[in-house]
């Protein structure tokens, strides 16, 4: 997709919502971009309280983006609404991640490939486990 670097990250998201120049390919301003980047997914999600799942939610946008993420939330909060009982599952990872895979989850037209963000966001989170407890 034209992703470049550590962070992988695109020049052109890179310069047209980070403001950054084209030296994204710089180890240390890929670096920069890319934290910066997943941290503006996370203040993007203010209605997702626990620290855990919001981290897990930016994670899945920084991967396929906060459209998806946004679709996917959106369907949950439906489908709470019609069957389950307690309020606020929706703002749950575990409720709302499958709701990527849902086929109503699209975005002009295109699904995100579920799968992979699901993957992507599990790897990170059992590295990061991982990496707390070598602490």
């Amino acid at each position: 997709a034209g992703c470049l670097g550590l962070m992988q990250i695109s020049p052109a998201l890179a310069a047209q919502e980070l403001d950054v120049p084209e030296t994204v390919l710089l180890p240390t301003v890929n670096l920069r971009v890319g934290i910066a980047y997943l941290k503006l997914q996370y203040d993007r999600f203010p209605e997702i309280p626990m620290h855990h799942n919001r981290i897990m939610f930016a994670l899945a946008a920084y991967n396929c983006g906060r459209a998806y993420v946004n679709m996917a939330l959106r369907l949950a909060r439906r489908e709470e609404q019609k069957t389950v009982r307690q309020e606020g599952k929706w703002q749950g990872w575990s409720f709302s991640s499958v709701y990527l895979g849902d086929p109503r989850c699209m975005v002009r037209g295109k699904r995100p490939d579920a799968r992979q963000v699901l993957d992507y966001v599990e790897f990170i989170m059992r590295r990061w486990g991982e990496y707390l407890q070598a602490l």
